[in-house]
Formats: C-alpha cells, sequence, structure tokens
C-alpha cells in the first residue's frame, strides 16, 4: 500500500464539498474524496459549472491535495446515462482518479447494463469506477462485486465496515487482490446488535454506517490482513464518521487526529 493516506468524504458530511478539501489539505491528509452526486435528500449538490464547482477546483491546484474518487454515483433502475456523464466531467476536470459506484438495482441484469456503459463512459475520461459494496443495498456481496468488475472492467473498493457487514472472506480478496486499488479504513464489532439487544434493522445498519464507525484497533474487522494482500500502490482512505467522536473536536481536529491516529495504526501493519 501507498505512505500517503487520504479521506473520504462521509467521513464529515456537515462540511461543504469546498470546505472538506480545504479542511483535509489543511489537516494534512495526502488525497481526498469529492461528493459530486447527491446520495440522500439533505446532501447538497455540487453542480457542473457552478460558482462552488469552481472554487473546489481552485481550492485543488492551490493546496495541492490529490482528488481520489468522487462519489458517490448510485446506480437505480432509472439512472440516466447524461446523470454519470456530468459527474464524471467534474471528476476529471478534478483530476480524480476514481469514481465510487453503488448499485440499487433489483434486476441484476439491468444493473450489469448500465454498469458495463457507465464503465466504458468513464473510462473515456480517464475515471475508473470502483464498485462499493453495501449490505443494505441490491449490490450487497463481494462475490458479486468482482464477478461483475472482471466481467466489465472495473475494480472494487474494500471497506473494512462492509466487509464484515456483507460476510466477505479474507481468502475472496486474497484470491482477486488485483481488483482493490482502495481501502477505507474504519473499523466495526463483529456483529452489529439494534440498541434493544435484538436483530439490527435496515436503519440500524444504515445509522452504524454513517454515523457510528469504529476508529481502526477498536472493532474486529481483519484490517492487519487485508492491507497485508493488496497491491503495492492501492489507496488507504479514512472513512471514520463517528459522530460521538466528532462532537469532541472542530472540523480541522478532528481531521488532524484522524490523521494522527490512523497513521500510527497504519505503522503497525507490516507488509
Amino acid at each position: 500500500m501507498r505512505n500517503e493516506l487520504g479521506i473520504a468524504p462521509l467521513t464529515d458530511r456537515s462540511l461543504s464539498a469546498l470546505d472538506f478539501v480545504k479542511t483535509a489539505a489543511a489537516a494534512g491528509f495526502d488525497a481526498t474524496g469529492v461528493r459530486v452526486f447527491p446520495v440522500t435528500a439533505d446532501d447538497p449538490v455540487l453542480e457542473y459549472g457552478s460558482t462552488e464547482f469552481d472554487e473546489v477546483r481552485r481550492a485543488v491546484a492551490d493546496t495541492g491535495i490529490r482528488v481520489l474518487d468522487i462519489e458517490v454515483c448510485v446506480v437505480e433502475p432509472g439512472t440516466e446515462r447524461d446523470f454519470w456523464r456530468r459527474g464524471f466531467e467534474m471528476g476529471a476536470q478534478l483530476g480524480a482518479s476514481y469514481v465510487n459506484i453503488v448499485g440499487r438495482t433489483p434486476d441484476a441484469g439491468l444493473f450489469a447494463s448500465k454498469l458495463a456503459e457507465l464503465t466504458a463512459d468513464a473510462h473515456e475520461v480517464g475515471l475508473q469506477p470502483v464498485l462499493e459494496t453495501v449490505n443494505y443495498t441490491d449490490l450487497n456481496s463481494f462475490d458479486t462485486a468482482v464477478r461483475l468488475a472482471r466481467e466489465v472492467g472495473c475494480q472494487v473498493e474494500l471497506d473494512a465496515l462492509h466487509f464484515l457487514r456483507t460476510g466477505a472472506t479474507v481468502e475472496l480478496i486474497a484470491e482477486n487482490a488485483d481488483l482493490f486499488p482502495i481501502f477505507q479504513l474504519c473499523d466495526a464489532p463483529a456483529v452489529l446488535t439494534a440498541a434493544d439487544g435484538g436483530r439490527p434493522s435496515v436503519a440500524d445498519e444504515i445509522e452504524e454506517s454513517r454515523h457510528g464507525r469504529l476508529m481502526p484497533g477498536d472493532g474486529d474487522a481483519p484490517i492487519r490482513e487485508l492491507l497485508r494482500l493488496l497491491p503495492d500502490d492501492a489507496w488507504v482512505s479514512v472513512e471514520v464518521v463517528n459522530a460521538r467522536l466528532r462532537a469532541q473536536y472542530d472540523a480541522q481536529g478532528y481531521m488532524e487526529m484522524l490523521l494522527r491516529e490512523c497513521r500510527s495504526y497504519l505503522s503497525t501493519v507490516a507488509v
């Protein structure tokens, strides 16, 4: 894996894309993601050609921080080609390398068809799609993601939380290590339990993913084992979305703490 460290936008959703880029750079991160596609109704929208987009592009140039990826292109049955192409053009102008893809299409054949078209369009502008396998979406299997990636020529993002929640295996990652250019660093308990001690709902799973991720080493994900499997040029991107921890810091202080603690943790990984 690389010595450089990136940070994913979900880490602090209170910040605009512009403020996230500036704060990540000021905190000392080498790379950042930029959220150009809204995922939820309350996500800020970064419009192509807008003043804010131009400011984000200038901030990237002025600070020297690298844009690792753009997020999150959610592919649903009604997703049109113009939707992702506008986002891809923004990613290309920001100098991004990857685009994060989430599948919310129950029809597996339709999703595969859209993914093939999307991948071809992304390659035209120098982006590589990476599939994010999420347990509460339709694309909820790393086996499926790996198969699709081999078929259409994209890759797969390895997220420590989703690795646990989807029941993925270390053996699958080892056999397909070349497909994983990004490791999203966080941690989680082996089993999620609901607040009442019962079986977790989808709402519980979403809450954990968006507000309750743990610092690396505080959970049960086999992080060190996974990192040792990845290619030498794989990126590590911090995605510790933790409302309790975030409340203890201002935005830059939180990122500085994450950078310091994650670098310390990664120094213990022998590769």
